[in-house]
């Protein structure tokens, strides 16, 4: 079916769920409010047409002082073929961040075009990894460690490519990309 945002198609998904993503005619922007994956699932967000990509932006309207597109705290996202600007404009932010994964929980970005504009002190982040002590503590088996992979990506701006917030085990795996941050 067709859904009028990202956060509903999040929350219909399944577990290896593919959601296309067209742009409008008027704008190639996505605004996207702070999404959370449901724990467990796969998910791939993908770019309709790889030729013509949306451009996923922050819901200006969102003004938590700390946040992110898209929460992952135990399952895997993937996002292919779009292209992801953190833009916090002159609005005053602590931190902001693609994505936020918790303890085992994976990302990954295929063919991604991200652009991190800081003009303020708002620190930004392609992937911050959640320290513990923020997480709900389940009763589980330790998990695998969380892990960020990045495949053929062009990632330029002011900002950090990671951020660990905690003393933990990390994964980040960098394939053909073109990293460029100050």
């Amino acid at each position: 079916g067709v859904l009028a945002s990202i956060g509903q198609a999040l929350e219909v998904a399944q577990d290896g769920d593919v959601i296309l993503l067209k742009h409008g005619e008027a704008s190639r922007e996505i605004k996207v409010r702070p999404t959370d994956l449901k724990p467990g699932i796969s998910v791939t967000l993908k770019a309709h047409d790889a030729a013509n990509p949306p451009i996923l932006v922050m819901d200006k309207d969102f003004t938590d002082k700390d946040s992110y597109l898209f929460k992952v705290r135990a399952g895997r996202l993937v996002l292919e073929d779009l292209e992801i600007l953190l833009d916090p404009g002159t609005a005053d932010f602590d931190s902001r961040s693609i994505v936020q994964l918790g303890e085992g929980a994976q990302c990954a970005f295929n063919k991604c075009n991200v652009r991190l504009r800081s003009t303020l002190k708002t620190e930004l982040y392609a992937v911050t990894f959640l320290d513990a002590a923020n997480m709900a503590k389940m009763e589980a088996p330790t998990p695998p460690a969380a892990r960020a992979e990045l495949t053929e990506c062009f990632v330029r701006g002011k900002g950090d490519l990671v951020n660990l917030r905690d003393s933990q085990h990390l994964n980040v795996e960098v394939k053909h990309c073109f990293i460029v941050l100050t």
